[in-house]
């Protein structure tokens, strides 16, 4: 217990640096008599025993009894000596002594047990999201039943899971936030509207900018990523994804919109989430905590993405809500809107197309007016005709007319410009708006049959 070691018997750089950051030098090291900073057997086996606890998994145990036992005579995973020579280079006389003091730490004299059984084993732990699984849970029944806006249980833990996403890495490089922008990838957003019927669709069409884009604040729907009343701008990257969306009925008409990013904007790419770095050493405590977020977040995206049941669709939005007004609010992330995969298409369906939904928060929604660029007045106007004749037969044959006229009106400048500071987010192409008639929808499914039990009646002889 009170033999020094020095750090020439470890190879693990943190566990390395631990000792020599001790400023015990009154002796030298027992195992090789080198004068240097040194600990104690006790406390190297003090730090095995916690990263035990926190990155291994026993496959060993005792029995009803207490008594030290195997549950298996070969337990899978590896001995204790194994673990402490790959994950720290110990070997030798300060492995065997190490060992010894962590079987005294597992074992409970009143009991007569072995914590991990008498000949432990042991494999990595893969799950890590437990604790962080179970703050959330608080959260939401504080959401619930407490406090909804300005919920300090909320803002802690999402600071907590969220803040770090500026310095969150795949394999060490790649950041999980991207930009779009003007003339790159992802600079074309598509926005699908469904109408019943083909009257209010040929009033909307008389308004592109304005019944294709998000809807005034105080009028829409509570969405996934938006409370009743807030605007945002809801988009796909592929517009046969931007259908899929909005659920069309069959028989209904779809209008696509084709909306070009006209400024810079930031995307927390939340499928990029799942696989941000854990690695580190398993004696920094930071590598801990980041396993958990890992963890968490995979569990986490899978929630934000999921279907929601439309019956179902103010509860369930309310967590995905809840990550949306943190998120938008702020300030050192700096986001615009979130990048997500959708829900309601098949795998084969992702494999040939880019199956990614955008929100744009409120601040960044806003679609540019379709007046004259360079110019605050009014001299273009809009006419959209649904029909035409063809010869003597009526056809659907939609026709959208800009017309441009001498200016009349001074619009402010907050109309005619959305944002005065940075410019309208989005621009809406009027040359490529579709109708598409909803003729059919094709659904995927999994099928589970019901196993029927036939029971015969029992024969009863008196």
């Amino acid at each position: 217990m009170d033999q020094r070691i020095c750090s020439d018997h470890v190879s693990e750089p943190k566990l390395k640096a631990i000792i020599e950051a001790s400023t015990t030098m009154d002796r030298p090291c027992d195992y090789c008599d080198r004068t240097a900073p040194t600990i104690s057997a006790w406390e190297l086996a003090e730090h095995f025993d916690t990263m035990f606890e926190r990155f291994f998994v026993s496959t060993t145990g005792y029995d009803d009894e207490g008594w030290g036992s195997q549950w298996d005579e070969d337990p899978e995973g590896e001995s204790v000596l194994d673990v402490l020579e790959r994950v720290a280079g110990l070997t030798g006389e300060v492995a065997e002594n190490v060992v010894e003091l962590l079987g005294d730490m597992w074992f409970d004299r009143d009991t007569m047990a072995h914590q991990y059984g008498a000949d432990p084993h042991f494999v990595e732990n893969e799950k890590f999201d437990e604790p962080l699984s179970q703050a959330w849970q608080d959260m939401e029944q504080s959401l619930k039943y407490e406090v909804r806006y300005n919920n300090p249980k909320v803002l802690t833990l999402l600071e907590q899971v969220f803040g770090p996403i500026l310095d969150d890495r795949i394999e060490g490089r790649e950041g999980v936030i991207v930009e779009i922008a003007p003339g790159r990838a992802l600079g074309t957003l598509y926005r699908a509207r469904v109408f019943p019927s083909l009257k209010p669709m040929e009033k909307a069409l008389k308004s592109p900018e304005r019944e294709l884009g998000p809807p005034p604040p105080g009028v829409g729907r509570a969405g996934r990523m938006n409370a009743k009343g807030v605007p945002v701008f809801y988009g796909a990257v592929d517009p046969e994804i931007a259908i899929a969306e909005v659920r069309p009925p069959v028989g209904s008409h779809v209008v696509v919109g084709v909306f070009e990013v006209a400024r810079p904007l930031r995307l927390l790419d939340i499928e990029k989430l799942i696989l941000i770095d854990g690695d580190g050493s398993l004696f920094d405590p930071a590598t801990y905590n980041r396993r958990n977020r890992r963890d968490f977040l995979k569990k986490l995206v899978r929630k934000l993405i999921r279907p929601v049941i439309p019956e179902r669709e103010d509860e369930s939005y309310l967590i995905t809500q809840a990550v949306a007004d943190f998120l938008a609010t702020h300030g050192e992330l700096d986001l615009d809107g979130i990048l997500f995969p959708s829900a309601q298409v098949d795998a084969k369906t992702r494999l040939r197309t880019d199956a990614r939904n955008v929100v744009l928060f409120n601040k960044s929604s806003d679609v540019a007016s379709p007046y004259g660029e360079g110019s605050p007045f009014l001299d273009q106007e809009t006419h959209f005709q649904m029909w035409d004749y063809d010869e003597d037969r009526l056809i659907f044959d939609p026709e959208l007319t800009t017309r441009a006229v001498n200016p009349k009106v001074r619009l402010p400048s907050a109309i005619a410009w959305g944002n005065e500071t940075l410019g309208p987010a989005l621009r809406l192409d009027r040359d490529q708006i579709k109708i598409h008639q909803v003729l059919g929808v094709r659904y995927t499914y999994d099928t589970t049959p019901v196993r029927h039990v036939r029971v015969e009646p029992k024969n009863e002889t008196k």
